[in-house]
């Protein structure tokens, strides 16, 4: 499998790193955003085939993000994640799929690593299964 490339968007650090630790691993090369703002400015300068997003973020939400997403026209895969109420995740997919967005799956926080790996797994398709190196 060719190197791909993830952006992940959580307002914690702590996430970011998780996640970015795991998926290097996983063999794809990673870029995180602490803010939407960031994620947008990194899609525009490497577009990325997966976002991994949060969907609640101080100043610019998710909701937000996906609208901005969709209005530069990104292709990627995108995930979203959050730990409020499932809600946010089904209103989320909803707008990103009305916008032309290809929202694969969600996550709910707290998760594991392997449902990490499983949702990117999901995103990349095509029976793909990922082992960390």
């Amino acid at each position: 499998m060719s190197q791909k490339h993830l952006i992940v968007v959580d307002d914690e650090p702590e996430i970011g790193q998780m996640v970015k630790n795991l998926a290097t691993e996983l063999g794809f090369s990673v870029a995180t955003a602490v803010t939407a703002e960031q994620a947008v400015q990194l899609c525009q300068a490497s577009p990325p085939d997966i976002i991994l997003m949060d969907m609640v973020m101080p100043e610019t939400d998710g909701i937000e993000l996906l609208h901005s997403l969709s209005a530069i026209a990104i292709k990627a895969k995108i995930i979203l994640m959050s730990g409020y109420d499932k809600s946010y995740l089904s209103m989320g997919e909803s707008l990103g799929m009305a916008k032309g967005l290809n929202i694969t799956g969600t996550l709910r926080k707290p998760f594991r690593l392997q449902d990490v790996c499983d949702q990117l797994e999901n995103a990349l398709g095509s029976g793909v299964s990922l082992q960390a190196s």
